[in-house]
């Protein structure tokens, strides 16, 4: 379990540093002429009372071997090295869910990272399942004929150093973000 909050935290800061380091340069070569459009939603929530706004991506199942895992995870990550990420291991369709962790169980968590200055990037992480974060997610939404979700979110993470900060995410809501079925 650990093992794949690290993976999708790590995919998140990828996304965050690679959408903050690229230059200007001019294209060259043959493109359509009518690209594909993709859907596009809007991720917004306030942090510590800051706005917060990025494109981002869902994904409602797994499937590892022959066993199917019914899950959710959406990660969203800005231009400005900040991120917001939730994991649901509970997810049973359209519904409100804890965003914690129940002593060994496996369950859920929202997560939210920021690096800082971008000239000197330093990570700090903040999650809803240590020391006694805690929020919630509503899915009202879940289409599975057009690939959209849609909902409302909110929690206080821990800093994940030890030190006791929090971060709070309040007034989160996502609409139309694309779904990734795995």
């Amino acid at each position: 379990m650990m093992k794949k909050l690290y993976f999708i935290y790590l995919l998140l800061i990828l996304a965050s540093v690679t959408t903050t380091s690229c230059e200007d340069e001019q294209l060259e070569g043959e493109f359509a002429a009518d690209p594909v459009s993709v859907a596009t939603g809007s991720f917004t929530a306030s942090v510590n009372g800051e706005g917060f706004s990025s494109q981002a991506i869902a994904s409602t199942e797994g499937t590892i071997g022959t066993t199917t895992i019914e899950a959710f995870s959406i990660i969203a990550a800005n231009s400005t090295g900040q991120g917001i990420s939730i994991i649901l291991n509970t997810y049973d369709g359209v519904g409100t869910y804890a965003l914690d962790l129940e002593a060994g169980n496996i369950g859920n968590s929202g997560a939210y990272s920021d690096v800082g200055d971008l000239n000197d990037p330093v990570l700090t992480t903040y999650i809803t399942s240590l020391s006694g974060g805690t929020g919630s997610i509503t899915i009202t939404e879940i289409d599975l004929d057009n690939l959209v979700t849609s909902g409302t979110f909110s929690f206080t993470a821990v800093n994940n150093n030890g030190e006791g900060d929090t971060a709070t995410i309040t007034n989160g809501v996502f609409s139309n973000i694309p779904i990734i079925n795995n």
